[in-house]
This record gives structure tokens, sequence and C-alpha cells, in this order.
């Protein structure tokens, strides 16, 4: 199934839990991994880093490289992952970083809306969940996230604020 990347919501996904799973079926296709600097040189000891040119922005972007053909990642057997560090951007899945916008500096909290992971039933309160009930607040946000409820209901902050704990 195609992934489906959404802002999260904090009232349209109030009540979706997210499963944990220890499986990468998610990228068993992938042959580019976005990585971000703070993890560059745990990345760089495994796995070619190169950046890639964003055909919207025209930024580049750093990324790990899996594999030399499209749809190759030469480091997951079937499901799971026959190498030692996982990148960021895979164990957060089914949750992603993405940019507002492409000139902007606000990052958006979003969410897989077709993984398998992803559920009413199974799993963990998403954030937007514990942001909806009050158990997270801007100032008790993991890594201190600043403006974590953007006007529309969209978990957002300020990407410079952000510290990611891998």
């Amino acid at each position: 199934m195609t992934a489906k990347f959404v802002p999260l919501n904090h009232e349209q996904h109030r009540e979706l839990k997210i499963k944990e799973t220890r499986t990468f079926d998610h990228v068993k296709n992938e042959q580019l991994i976005p990585v971000v600097m703070h993890e560059f040189g745990r990345v760089a000891a495994d796995f070619p880093v190169v950046f890639v040119k964003d055909g919207e922005s025209g930024k580049f972007l750093p990324v790990a490289l899996m594999g030399l053909q499209p749809e190759e990642n030469v480091f997951c057997s079937g499901s799971e992952w026959a190498h030692g560090y996982v990148p960021m951007a895979m164990r957060r899945y089914p949750l992603a970083l993405q940019l507002e916008n492409k000139d902007s500096n606000q990052v958006m909290v979003c969410i897989d809306e077709n993984s398998s992971l992803v559920g009413k039933t199974e799993g963990a309160a998403s954030i937007a969940n514990s942001y909806a009930t009050g158990a997270v607040t801007a100032g008790s946000a993991p890594g201190g996230l600043v403006g974590l409820h953007g006007s529309s209901g969209t978990v957002t902050f300020t990407a410079k604020s952000f510290l990611i704990n891998g």
C-alpha cells in the first residue's frame, strides 16, 4: 500500500494508536533514507551519505544510500534490518517530519495514515491524542517543542528549537 503522509491533527487523529514493530517492511524497497545532521557520524560509519536535490525547492537534502538501483535496499533482508545502525527516519515510522512549505521554518509532524501500524484499537496513543487530552503541552513536549499546536489543529513547531533524541 502506498504511504499517505498527512499532518498530524489533534482533532482528526485524536483516537489513533500506533503499534510498535521491529520489522522494516516500510523501507525494504527504499533506495534513499532521509538523515538529519546529528546522526551523520553514526550513519556515515555504516552507509554512504549523499545529497540529493529536491525538485520542488532546489535545496540539497542529506540521505543514506541503501542501494545503487531504484527500489533497492541491500541492508534490508525481507522485513528484517540486516545491519547495525537504524536511521532515525526508519525508527520513527509511521511518524515523519516535513516542512510546512518550502519557504517556512515551521516543521509539521506527519503520520502515514495507510500504515498497518496505525489504527484505533491496538498500540500506544499518538501525540495527537496526548495533546488533545492535555497529557502533552508545548512546555512539556519531548525535546521542548515550541508552538506545538498550530491554528489549524496540526502539530507544528519551529525547526531550530527542536531537539531530536535519537
